[in-house]
């Protein structure tokens, strides 16, 4: 079954998706001001063009245009590898929000030597945008993932020039190569926000750092996705430098609370990581008079 879709048809469909795109994008933007801009080198966004919509219809068997998740687009190109699990966090974070939902999230290697990190999301309808619901596929590389999948665009997979037997023997070099890059690149990166995590007090905290100072303060490891999470919550708390975060850590006062809660109630509040309890005594003033209120079981039995 082949559809068809007249123009009209078409320009009904990209105006909720193209809402939707820029709806994301400024939801991106303030992400970034959260968890900082040195994650990202860019980012591109499209709209499925009608002749690309019609050739994609003409060459797969879709039963229907709602199947289609691709017909908005947005690329992601970060630094490093770190950098796509802290772009992911994104997304996931999201979905508190009760318009938006993770269909996809896989990341997809082929024969070809492509790599990237593919979420389809679906976003609800809107009053605003749309009665029905939008889909959005992101793709989220590093530079050497997109460098590949620029090149094999131009010289070997939509080539404008008819190259029957691609040079595979390069093909794989190239793939190797890219690959090293990218582990390199990891190396620096790491090496690079180990040193930004004990720069100047005054050095702005990120994911990267939070993980590195919880490291060497608690010595308890954090995910790429909760430390993307704890410092967008502490960022809105005013908690937004390095050095703030090491005082929130240091603190002998926080500290004697936290002693007091684990020997009161280990079972509830020794099981957790140690650092959790320290940010939420900073910064929920009354915390912990409320939590001291209630009498651990052993001192209900007495």
């Amino acid at each position: 079954m082949n559809l068809t879709l007249s123009y009209m048809e078409y320009e009904d469909l990209i105006r909720p998706a193209g809402r939707a795109m820029q709806q994301l994008e400024v939801d991106l933007r303030w992400y970034l001001e959260d968890i900082g801009d040195s994650t990202v080198h860019h980012i591109r966004t499209r709209i499925k063009s009608y002749d690309s919509l019609l050739g994609k219809l003409d060459r797969k068997k879709y039963q229907s245009v709602e199947e289609i998740t691709d017909l908005a687009g947005m690329r992601i190109v970060v630094h490093a590898k770190t950098d796509v699990d802290a772009m992911v966090g994104l997304f996931k974070g999201q979905e508190i929000r009760k318009d938006l939902e993770i269909l996809e999230d896989v990341h997809r290697e082929d024969d070809s030597g492509y790599s990237g990190r593919h979420i389809v999301v679906k976003i609800a309808p809107s009053y605003k945008r749309s009665a029905s619901d939008v889909k959005i596929e992101v793709q989220i590389r590093t530079l050497a993932e997109d460098l590949f999948d620029t090149l094999s665009r131009k010289m070997w997979y939509k080539p404008s020039v008819n190259i029957e037997n691609a040079p595979r023997d390069l093909v794989r070099t190239l793939v190797r190569k890219l690959r090293e890059v990218d582990a390199v690149v990891m190396q620096l990166r790491e090496k690079w926000e180990d040193a930004y995590a004990q720069a100047s007090p005054d050095s702005d905290m990120t994911p990267h750092s939070f993980r590195r100072i919880v490291a060497e303060i608690f010595h308890e490891e954090v995910s790429v996705d909760d430390a993307v999470e704890n410092v967008r919550f502490l960022r809105d708390r005013c908690v937004k430098l390095n050095r703030h975060l090491r005082s929130i850590f240091t603190a002998p006062d926080i500290s004697s609370k936290v002693d007091q809660l684990i020997s009161w109630n280990p079972r509830i509040f020794g099981n957790g990581p140690r650092h959790g309890l320290y940010m939420s005594i900073a910064v929920r003033p009354g915390l912990f008079e409320l939590l001291t209120k209630v009498k651990p079981d052993k001192e209900k039995g007495d």
